[in-house]
């Protein structure tokens, strides 16, 4: 990836890899109704999806080559670590609990 957030030249741009996370997030939310049909899931809009702030760099991309081509899962991790931390699910509730005062003793 470029640090500007496209890929290879010709080969995929901005635009594909935010369809990439709209899809992501899409899927996550069939799954999270899949498990809980009583929760509502609101999902991003295509136009809701933002680039992270992390660059990609050459220095980072050699750092992934490497640990590649040495089968070194624990290294490909700690490179992906730091843009991994920038794509987040919010999730919060809207429980209403009212107690009343006959209930309190």
């Amino acid at each position: 990836m470029n640090p500007d957030g496209s890929s290879i030249k010709g080969q995929t741009t901005i635009e594909n890899n935010i369809y990439l996370a709209h899809a992501r997030a899409m899927e996550l939310a069939y799954c999270i109704k899949a498990i809980y049909p009583l929760i509502e899931v609101l999902t991003p809009k295509f136009e809701d999806i933002e680039l992270g702030k992390t660059k990609w760099d050459f220095k980072t991309q050699k750092a992934l080559d490497k640990a590649y081509l040495a089968g070194d899962h624990i290294g490909k991790e700690q490179v992906f670590e730091p843009f991994q931390k920038e794509q987040y699910v919010l999730v919060e509730r809207k429980d209403l609990f009212i107690k009343r005062s006959d209930q309190i003793q």
